[in-house]
């Protein structure tokens, strides 16, 4: 945080995660209102390394050290596989009253990677640009379908898939819900409740109630707590058609040859 002519200098942060609303911090040491008078930015301790002095400072990664407790940090080693982690980082001038009066976006990129270092969490990020400049072919052949579930390419409805359950008990990274649908495929779904999505590990079900392995256990969740479900996908060509009705978005090739038209070898 730097001062300059009676207004002060520092960093505002902002993650975001699975389309939610984005959760802002700022390095100061107090809380920063936005520049729309509305949002504001509570201090955290947030440590970042300085950008590679590179021809465009925008391309370079980063990465931030943050405490064991930052819960952005929590959600992404609960979730980052599945719900991808965005970041902003904006250069922000503050006034004395703690209102920012300008600010632009110094950096903007994804979580990759998390590590525990010296008591701390230290995020590893990746740069936009870097991400759109990865060499390579992105689509690869292959029989299952290669889309995210609920993305662009994919282009299912999510809302009509998401479900509400109400939670009878909890321990650790398991807990129990009622009215839940049987029968319903939630493995590989989210559970989210509040702003922490966790992966769905397995289901089972008995007497109406639906026991629910998650990734890590879900903060702040008590019982009588409503939580939201969404489906999972197996990628196969029947769920997309007879369980998401989206076959037209298929991303798959289901009739790849089996056997090598040219030879004996099985590969092809």
């Amino acid at each position: 945080m730097e001062t300059l002519h009676n207004t002060i200098l520092t960093e505002l942060y902002e993650f975001t995660q699975s389309g939610g609303p984005p959760r802002r911090f700022t390095s100061a040491l107090a809380p920063i209102t936005g520049i729309d008078l509305n949002t504001v930015y509570p201090p955290a301790t947030i440590i970042r390394d300085k950008v590679k002095q590179t021809q465009d400072a925008t391309k370079s990664n980063v990465s931030l050290t943050v405490p064991i407790t930052f819960l952005p940090a929590i959600d992404f080693r609960a979730s980052g596989i599945i719900a991808p982690m965005l970041v902003t980082i904006f250069r922000a001038i503050v006034n004395e009253e703690g209102v920012v009066t300008s600010q632009n976006v110094l950096w903007k990129g994804r979580v990759v990677s998390l590590q525990y270092k010296d008591d701390n969490y230290e995020l590893n990020l990746e740069s936009i640009y870097t991400m759109m400049k990865r060499p390579g072919l992105r689509p690869r052949c292959e029989t299952l379908c290669r889309h995210i579930l609920f993305d662009n390419r994919c282009g299912a409805d999510q809302t009509a898939h998401t479900l509400t359950g109400v939670v009878t008990a909890t321990t650790g990274d398991t807990i129990v819900v009622s009215g839940l649908p049987s029968g319903v495929n939630l493995i590989g779904g989210v559970a989210t409740a509040g702003l922490s999505p966790r992966a769905i590990k397995a289901v089972t079900q008995s007497n109406g109630a639906t026991t629910v392995a998650l990734s890590s256990a879900l903060p702040g969740v008590s019982i009588g707590a409503n939580v939201t479900f969404t489906r999972g996908c197996n990628h196969t060509r029947e769920d997309c058609l007879n369980v998401f009705s989206n076959i037209a978005n298929y991303g798959g090739f289901p009739y790849i040859p089996t056997r090598n038209p040219f030879g004996n070898n099985g590969a092809f």
